[in-house]
């Protein structure tokens, strides 16, 4: 399930991505690259960005894409690697410190997936999606409280999120506070998109009902 959302973060962080404007530079290749793993061809894809960093070895979107592809090959220790290089040339984009700290959590490298998250937190402390992805590691580890924390400060940022406030609801209850699960239960609730599963809805209000 995280390889799944990670691939289909990177996916949807590669559509708006900008490549170089020059044909010389490999840009065909990388556009070629990105629209292969968009439709799932990861391996054509690691053939295409390849070819893009031999027309240019200094090309850090090149290596990110490729980071992606491999993600999607199941190669995390390549994946990790090109995105280390895309950092290298490029240190300060909060993105990819995101990425290659997801991939971390991939491979059980937990001390560097929080290094990694702590740094792309510093160069954008406004993005909700590295609070999520923390607050799932804390919580993968059992530290409920850290993941809690992170977890308000997603809710801060978008409060209108459904999903979130379920997931704070869970950590809530596991935590022993009922008090604060019954509301966030109750906020899913009002939150909740149409298109949101009836099974989940009603076991929310299950859980309403239990916990009031």
């Amino acid at each position: 399930m995280h390889k799944q959302i990670l691939v289909t973060v990177c996916i949807l962080a590669l559509v708006t991505a900008c490549g170089c404007s020059k044909k010389e530079d490999g840009t065909e290749l990388i556009d070629s690259g990105k629209e292969k793993i968009a439709t799932g061809n990861f391996k054509e894809a690691v053939d295409d960005l390849t070819s893009a960093l031999v027309k240019n070895p200094l090309n850090a979107k090149a290596f990110f894409h490729r980071a992606t592809a491999y993600v999607g090959t199941g190669e995390y220790e390549n994946a990790i690697t090109d995105f280390t290089r895309c950092i290298r040339i490029e240190p300060n984009d909060p993105t990819t410190y995101l990425f290659r700290g997801s991939v971390y959590v991939l491979v059980g490298k937990i001390n560097e997936a929080f290094n990694d998250f702590a740094i792309s937190i510093k160069l954008n402390p406004t993005n909700p999606t590295i609070y999520q992805y923390r607050s799932a590691l804390y919580r993968k580890i059992n530290k409920l409280d850290m993941a809690i924390a992170d977890m308000e400060t997603v809710l801060e940022l978008i409060p209108e999120s459904a999903n979130d406030h379920l997931a704070m609801a869970k950590m809530c209850e596991m935590a022993g506070d009922t008090t604060r699960a019954l509301l966030e239960y109750q906020k899913f609730i009002e939150c909740a998109p149409p298109y949101t599963s009836p099974k989940t809805i009603a076991l929310a209000k299950e859980k309403i009902e239990t916990l009031d």
